[in-house]
């Protein structure tokens, strides 16, 4: 009999100690963070509701993003400076999150970890994993480098056919070069690696854009030993690349900055400091 007095009253305890907690209230939701809501999509804005649109500086492409006594600098350091003054209004401001190769970056932008890159060239394949910006940066000439000595000029796919190229691997005219039929083409890491293979003449050419190899070619003290080709082979808009999953509004801030800065010739005017018309 006690044993059974033993089991009533513990299941008379069980079910009290149910029934008072179905009648505790709910914790409430907590407070966000600020009261006016944001229109975004996986960005967050800061307590004080700016949004902070992510970027990188892609490693081993001056004079577009080089470091310099330990700062950014470049052609699109500058222009994302310039982004960020016509966008201080609309409490949008563009961030690195540092520097990585051409191939990291890509992939960074499409899985979101990053929502906008300034300063890339258009592919089919970026079309199809991104957003492509409508006002171009800047447009590049793609055009080869060789040495002085040698009398080669571009005249058209023919000309280059037999030919050792040298390319950046991953990199838009890398993807270029490698679709020319007839060629041996040797992706490295950094164009200076491949202006030092032509120079040991253990290639015949550096494909690469105008930008680019001028920089380079200064840099290294090879501008008596290697020259450009005077005739281009493509010339090449550089866009803004956007995320797939950034907010629609503040990717059209952006395009707005975008057409400002090219309307009122600031675009032009950063260009000129690193390349000679």
């Amino acid at each position: 009999m006690r044993n059974k007095v033993s089991a009533l009253m513990l299941v008379v305890l069980f079910v009290g100690s149910v029934l008072l907690a179905a009648c505790q209230p709910s914790t409430p939701a907590s407070a966000p963070t600020t009261a006016t809501p944001v229109p975004i999509a996986t960005l967050q804005p800061t307590p004080g509701g700016e949004i902070i649109v992510y970027t990188a500086y892609q490693e081993d492409s001056p004079p577009r993003y080089f470091e310099e006594n330990g700062q950014a600098k470049g052609l699109c350091v500058d222009i994302i400076e310039a982004l960020n003054q016509q966008l201080h209004d609309k409490h949008i401001r563009i961030e690195s999150t540092g520097w990585y190769p051409i191939a990291r970056l890509l992939l960074m932008l499409e899985s979101n970890e990053l929502q906008i890159l300034v300063g890339f060239g258009s592919t089919p394949e970026r079309q199809e994993k991104l957003f492509i910006g409508q006002t171009p940066v800047f447009t590049q000439r793609m055009l080869f480098a060789k040495l002085a000595t040698d009398p080669f000029e571009y005249t058209g796919i023919e000309s280059v056919q037999g030919k050792t190229i040298g390319t950046l691997g991953g990199s838009q005219p890398s993807a270029l070069a490698h679709a020319m039929p007839g060629v041996t083409i040797e992706d490295v890491r950094n164009i200076e690696m491949n202006l030092k293979k032509l120079e040991l003449g253990r290639i015949d050419l550096v494909f690469y854009n105008q930008l680019g190899l001028t920089w380079e070619i200064k840099r290294a003290g090879l501008t008596d030993k290697i020259v450009l080709t005077k005739n281009t082979y493509k010339e090449d808009p550089n866009y803004v690349l956007f995320s797939k999953n950034i907010s629609p509004q503040v990717m059209t801030e952006i395009e707005n900055a975008l057409s400002t800065l090219d309307n009122n010739g600031t675009l032009k005017k950063l260009l000129a400091l690193y390349v000679s018309e």
